[in-house]
């Protein structure tokens, strides 16, 4: 799905990651451990430039996902990436997840107003009535993003995925629109 769109939000903006966007930050990132933590698609396989840039040309190309890069004002390259995926138009819903990959824009607040802008434009654009995020329970960061973002917790599954080879329990987070 491809969008030309701007979305400005205080200090920053999200536009759709294109192939060139691809930085080595970004790369790094991904196989960051420390980062990496609680993402489940980059875990396994050593990320490379043509590996990552081939996974935003796929989501370009999709029918059912937009990839978000975040900016900020302050740094020349994109911090994170914003994906709403699954998109299902029969049911009217969505998933959406988030990666903020540069420390620097870490704890700043910029997942949330990227959720929040990323969710409203889903919402204004594609007439969706939910979209949901699924979170481990242990990721205490990513839950406050959300909040703050104005999901609410709808329920838990208790050892649903398993992290790091033990079950792990996941909290679904949904936004549900008010129309």
């Amino acid at each position: 799905m491809r969008t030309s769109k701007i979305l400005s939000f205080a200090g920053g903006y999200l536009r759709i990651l294109e192939v060139n966007d691809v930085h080595d930050e970004y790369v790094n990132g991904l196989n960051n451990l420390e980062i990496n933590f609680f993402l489940d698609a980059v875990k396994g396989v050593i990320q490379t430039k043509e590996s990552v840039k081939k996974y935003v040309s796929l989501n370009a190309d999709s029918e059912n996902s937009l990839l978000f890069g975040i900016w900020i004002n302050e740094i020349k390259e994109h911090i994170g990436t914003i994906r709403v995926h699954s998109i299902d138009f029969r049911h009217r819903i969505a998933s959406i997840g988030v990666c903020i990959f540069n420390k620097r824009a870490q704890g700043r607040g910029v997942g949330a107003k990227a959720i929040q802008i990323a969710t409203q434009w889903v919402f204004e654009n594609f007439d969706l009535r939910w979209i949901e995020a699924g979170i481990y329970a242990a990721n205490y960061v990513s839950q406050k993003a959300f909040e703050r973002a104005g999901y609410e917790w709808i329920v838990d599954f208790p050892g649903k995925y398993l992290h790091e080879g033990h079950p792990a329990d996941i909290k679904i987070y949904a936004y549900k629109n008010s129309k």
